[in-house]
């Protein structure tokens, strides 16, 4: 049974995705825009939220994975997260860079894992393990592992030791898999990966939405009992129609694609993301299927440049308060300019195989809940 879906017209991000070239400027550059930033949005704060929300992350530490190909915070880039940062930073937090190569500091508050290219060795998911069970908080945003993410920069199979340990002691893991559904064309029948969801549940992070949240292609999670203790709790879902295509990268490089029944998920509810707690150890995690959820250039894109017009605020929004839950901080009150007119809503073309020909089998009669 095919099913259809009509991609919301929200991007407005093609050039921004196309125009922003190399990944890093100077330092001084870096510094200087990033300063500039901060500067803005604490003034923002200042004048449109709550008081004392400048300050709303005060002396929380909070660590960036950044030695197997992540993302960097310092990074401008259409792919970078300097944007993320900058907002963290503007609340008041410390940033620092993780060194796997000692034990973790005591001080750490969050650590954020934006996306490795490759699983981490025995060495660092031991620490990473041991800091999670004994009271650590986790912000994670894993791309899906093919075409864009496969080919450019990576991400973590499935199969890899840490979604392993996730599923076993915190039920929560990330399928391999892309969130697509069937859309009708000139090229004919193909596959769309970029769309817009409002499907949320009630939660801390979910709170103080006006729209909906922008993915420009995610993979699905799954949410089981954890073996450890404590819960986990579904927050973000895929659009009614969408299923997890579990070839995603076959079909960019044949064009072909069917549902197979047993390896793809099918059209329901998909989670994207989810959050793990654990009160009895202290113990917190949001996982996030989608690391341009929080990239410059996608997720966090503004118009004009450099400016707080964010064409996604509320992606903005769900990404400070995920970060305030785990910090167990109130909500920051956030009221963004309105992005420049000049950015016409206009949707990025989801990644075409050369010679479309399709050859869907159908999804089952009774479609499930993702898995």
């Amino acid at each position: 049974m095919k099913r259809f879906f009509r991609l919301a017209l929200v991007s407005g991000l093609s050039a921004v995705l196309i125009g922003t070239a190399g990944a890093f400027v100077s330092a001084n550059a870096s510094v200087d825009a990033e300063a500039s930033t901060i500067e803005r949005f604490t003034d923002l704060l200042r004048q449109d939220a709550s008081a004392g929300d400048a300050a709303l992350f005060a002396g929380k530490n909070i660590y960036f994975a950044e030695t197997s190909g992540e993302p960097s915070r310092f990074d401008r880039s259409a792919t970078g997260i300097s944007m993320f940062g900058a907002l963290l930073r503007g609340l008041g937090a410390n940033l620092y860079a993780l060194d796997w190569r000692q034990p973790f500091p005591d001080n750490i508050d969050v650590i954020v894992i934006p996306n490795p290219a490759s699983d981490y060795t025995a060495d660092q998911l031991s620490r990473l393990w041991a800091h999670m069970n004994g009271g650590g908080r986790v912000f994670m945003a894993l791309n899906p592992v093919t075409d864009r993410a496969a080919r450019e920069r990576g991400a973590f199979a499935g199969s890899n030791g840490l979604f392993l340990l996730l599923n076993a002691d915190f039920g929560l893991t990330a399928v391999d898999n892309m969130v697509a559904v069937e859309t009708e064309g000139d090229a004919g029948t193909t596959l769309g990966i970029r769309f817009n969801t409002s499907d949320v549940d009630a939660h801390p992070i979910t709170e103080n939405l006006s729209g909906p949240l922008e993915f420009a292609g995610a993979r699905s999670v799954t949410v089981n009992t954890p073996l450890s203790g404590g819960a986990v709790t579904p927050l973000i879902y895929a659009p009614e129609g969408f299923y997890g295509e579990s070839a995603f990268q076959a079909y960019i490089d044949t064009g072909a694609y069917n549902f197979d029944i047993g390896a793809d998920t099918t059209p329901g509810r998909i989670p994207l993301a989810a959050v793990y707690e654990n009160p009895a150890t202290g113990t917190r995690l949001f996982l996030i299927g989608d690391r341009d959820f929080i990239a410059n250039g996608v997720g966090f894109a503004v118009s004009p440049t450099a400016s707080l017009g964010f064409v996604y605020p509320n992606n903005v929004i769900v990404a400070l308060q995920a970060m305030a839950w785990l910090l167990e901080s109130n909500n920051p009150v956030l009221a963004f300019p309105t992005p420049a007119a000049t950015a016409t809503p206009t949707i990025t073309p989801s990644p075409l195989p050369p010679t479309p020909t399709p050859t869907p089998t159908g999804a089952p009669a009774t479609p499930t809940a993702g898995s």
